[in-house]
């Protein structure tokens, strides 16, 4: 199988998406807001959220968390501070935080809205190469070992771009699992979704509670 490695944003908000990836690396798992949807019928167990700007109804188990702010921010400034490093600039977040949450150790689930209406298609896809050299090397940086590849799967009739990537140790174990799903509103906002997990069963879960998205407009 061939990994490979694939980012996308606008240029400020590229960086932010490292920034987002190497929290994600320094084990990044968390929500902000929970809100209710009566237009899904809830699963057993498992409380709601909705963002009304995008339409977006989540479903996830009762089990799992909200990360407080004050964690969220600072994996944000470890994160923020690796890119800096990496890059030599100041780097300003400019994505919205939405669902964060956690379970056991390095297990949960991160969501930002990203705005890329300032920009044009043409930057935005010439921006998509510099991410790839940045984020690799921003990751090696950290003395972190990974595989990777990118591919793409449907989700209430939307498409995602797929990240999935595995994270090693320095004794050569996978220390963590991650997967990352995209997808790119008419408007130029997107959505990004990351789940993190040690083992497949919880991987499974994780991901269920992505594939049971629903997008109401």
């Amino acid at each position: 199988m061939k990994w490979e490695w694939e980012r996308r944003g606008s240029r400020i908000k590229l960086k932010n998406s490292k920034m987002k990836k190497i929290l994600l690396v320094l084990l990044i798992w968390s929500c902000q807001s929970v809100g209710t949807n009566s237009k899904v019928d809830n699963l057993e167990g498992w409380l709601p959220y909705e963002n009304s700007q995008i339409g977006w109804n989540i479903q996830y188990p009762s089990n799992y968390s909200i990360m407080p702010q004050s964690e969220i921010d600072m994996i944000e400034n470890r994160g923020l501070n690796a890119l800096e490093n990496s890059t030599g600039e100041n780097i300003e977040k400019n994505y919205e935080n939405l669902l964060w949450i956690r379970g056991a150790g390095m297990n949960g689930l991160t969501s930002v809205l990203q705005d890329n209406s300032s920009f044009t298609d043409n930057e935005i896809i010439q921006e998509e190469e510099e991410a790839d050299s940045l984020m690799i090397q921003s990751i090696r940086n950290q003395g972190i070992r990974m595989e990777y590849k990118f591919d793409s799967e449907e989700i209430d009739n939307l498409n995602f771009k797929t990240f999935k990537a595995k994270y090693f140790s320095r004794e050569g174990k996978v220390f963590l699992n991650q997967k990352s799903f995209d997808h790119y509103f008419d408007n130029k906002q997107v959505l990004s979704i990351t789940i993190n997990y040690t083992t497949d069963s919880i991987g499974m879960e994780l991901e269920r509670i992505v594939q049971t998205s629903k997008f109401i407009k």
